[in-house]
């Protein structure tokens, strides 16, 4: 199962390899984790479909997704735009490939792989990673399931539930309350399953 980068000095240095390694995949990785946009829609990004703010460093793109036809048009700042404008110039796809083709996504997994494996990350990770800690993020910080999956256009809020990796940490807060050696095996006054499941992940970011 592909799983998000959660912890935060597993990212950085995930991002700082990357960075060394493969100039695009760099620029990949912080589009895919600064929009949750999906992998095929990265990929296939053109220059033309960019407006480009030098002034605020900022890059709005309008994006029709791939898999579910609906439109975002999100906003690329920080990190993210200094990398991609680095890139630019280079053909018609933010992302070239050969023969005047964007890059795919099996060059872009290769490049993933290679970083993680070089930092020794023990999970697997590849193109949807990004997104995945995105979607991750958001949830930890205080967006509902609902808003949730919205935004990454899932049809049920069970599949965002499992593909934020918050399931992990709701059933970690439920086993908190059955634990006997925390609780005498009943709830306590004010323990809210929801905020200690956030309040876990972000123990574990901060690792």
């Amino acid at each position: 199962m592909v799983e998000p980068i959660i912890n935060m000095t597993e990212r950085k240095m995930f991002i700082s390899m990357l960075k060394v390694q493969n100039q695009k995949a760099h620029a990949f990785a912080l589009v895919s984790m600064s929009t949750a946009l999906r992998a095929s829609d990265v990929l296939s990004l053109k220059w033309s479909d960019m407006n480009i703010n030098l002034e605020t460093k900022t890059i709005t793109v309008g994006v029709k997704e791939q898999k579910t036809g609906s439109k975002r048009i999100p906003a690329i700042k920080g990190q993210a735009f200094d990398a991609l404008i680095k890139l630019h110039g280079q053909g018609e796809y933010v992302f070239m490939g050969n023969k005047g083709k964007p890059m795919g996504r099996h060059a872009m997994t290769a490049a993933y792989k290679k970083a993680a494996s070089t930092i020794g990350l023990s999970y697997n990770v590849n193109t949807h990673s990004g997104r995945k800690t995105n979607i991750f993020s958001g949830w930890m910080h205080g967006m509902d399931l609902e808003t949730a999956r919205i935004k990454a256009g899932h049809s049920s809020k069970d599949i965002t539930y499992q593909y934020t990796s918050a399931q992990r940490f709701y059933e970690l807060a439920e086993a908190e309350v059955a634990d006997d050696t925390l609780f005498g095996g009943g709830v306590v006054d004010g323990y809210d399953i929801e905020v200690r499941a956030r309040e876990l992940a972000k123990a574990e970011v901060l690792a």
